[in-house]
């Protein structure tokens, strides 16, 4: 009997230790995959960080592509191709950790190229790939990389034509027949809406700011050249940001005055006449009041002129201004700018040589009449309404838009300068 009872006791004490075994490897099991668990976690949190400075050397291998070749899209080793109908130029490169980008560029013309970086890092247990996508949009630090930018108001699309339309112009100086896709519109408005598309066709991207929205009524559209109704995938966005900073008046020593007078030009008597200079700097003129070149009245500029009107100035009725072939000529205004009537009119047909200053005292600018302005207009302060029948052809930077009439806003495309592309917004997909 002692015996039997001395062998329950050794078998519970089996039994005891098998349990407590068990439960220490169990312990131990959990333990092990936690430590792994963690150990995997951050090693794809590492992962995930190291996968944003490879998306960005893809980044920086496109805006020096685009830098260092505007001309040959395709060379060093990009890839022409389609997307969505769309040309695009891509390119993959790997790196000695198994890291790699693929980065994608749109719109691959100097002023407002679209770029998509992918960057791909090996997961921990090298079973697959870890990867972060950004989209960013650039523009030169010209001023006019777009048709319309506006200053934190709403823009509004509403033509009487149905036809008529935002766009570029590839070749300089301009012919309405060779229209392009290339035309951005872009605020840093947050309005539910902050472009409105009422009429017409928009062809190139809508951008607004942070939260804001973009509004296209039945029979407008947003998009490319063969889009014709409704926002096309990929051509609007709500990540533009920008700074417009108020643009001081010039800095004159001893300006001319204006006077009135008879000018004869080409055979036509003018009323006022800014005498450029042909080369360095130009000539500068000054007006202390108001200027209203109206009925029977006329100005002729030749060469390289500057004008600074501190208050408002205003073209009316059968009155006009007429640049020279050859010639420039930029107003800076401090009051209002009404340019109607006979209006500007450009011999050269460039508009880099007709640029409207508004000074932060300049709220407003209308450009209506049948004939064409073609030029720009820098006023961040001042909300721009174009109406009448005659065309814009340029660029504008203002506060506000508003496109009404049977004129068409045509972008030239070369219009954006040169330098060095910046980034102007930044957005993980």
């Amino acid at each position: 009997m002692k015996l039997l009872s001395k062998k329950r006791e050794q078998g519970s004490i089996l039994v005891v230790t098998l349990f407590t075994g068990l439960a220490v490897g169990i312990v131990l099991a959990g333990f092990l995959t936690l430590i792994s668990s963690r150990y995997n976690l951050t090693a794809r949190s590492m992962g995930w960080n190291a996968a944003i400075p490879v998306l960005e050397a893809g980044l920086e291998e496109a805006l020096t592509h685009l830098h260092d070749d505007p001309a040959s899209p395709d060379a060093n080793g990009w890839t022409p191709g389609t997307v969505g109908g769309q040309p695009v130029y891509t390119k993959e490169r790997h790196f000695t950790d198994g890291s790699y980008f693929y980065v994608t560029i749109y719109n691959a013309n100097p002023n407002s190229p679209l770029i998509y970086s992918q960057g791909f890092v090996p997961s921990p247990l090298h079973t697959d790939y870890i990867s972060r996508t950004v989209r960013v949009t650039t523009m030169l630090p010209a001023k006019f990389s777009k048709a319309i930018q506006a200053n934190g108001g709403t823009i509004v699309v509403n033509p009487t034509s149905s036809g008529a339309t935002i766009a570029s112009l590839s070749s300089y100086p301009y012919k309405t027949a060779s229209r392009g896709a290339k035309a951005g519109i872009a605020t840093t408005s947050t309005n539910h809406p902050a472009i409105k598309v009422q009429a017409g066709h928009v062809y190139g991207t809508a951008l607004t700011g942070a939260s804001g929205t973009v509004q296209v009524s039945s029979g407008a559209s947003i998009g490319d050249t063969n889009w014709t109704s409704g926002i096309e995938r990929g051509w609007t966005n709500n990540d533009f940001n920008f700074s417009f900073p108020t643009n001081p008046p010039p800095t004159q020593t001893s300006p001319n005055s204006v006077s009135s007078g008879t000018y004869p030009y080409g055979g036509t008597n003018y009323t006022y006449r800014l005498v450029g200079t042909t080369g360095g700097s130009p000539a500068q003129y000054y007006s202390s009041s108001s200027i209203n070149i109206g009925v029977g009245k006329s100005m002729v500029v030749t060469d390289k002129a500057e004008w600074y009107v501190n208050s408002s100035f205003t073209t009316g009725g059968t009155g006009f201004v007429y640049l020279a072939p050859g010639a420039s000529l930029t107003i800076y205004v401090s009051g209002t700018a009404t340019v109607s009537g006979g209006g500007i009119a450009n011999g050269s047909g460039i508009a880099d040589n007709l640029s409207i200053i508004g000074l932060s005292g300049c709220t407003s600018v209308t450009v209506s009449g049948n004939g064409d302005y073609v030029g720009t207009v820098n006023a961040p302060q001042a909300a721009m309404t174009i109406s009448g029948n005659g065309n814009f052809v340029g660029a504008a930077i203002i506060k506000s838009f508003s496109l009404t009439g049977n004129g068409s806003v045509l972008y030239p495309e070369s219009i954006g300068g040169s330098g060095v592309l910046t980034v102007s917004s930044y957005l993980e997909l």
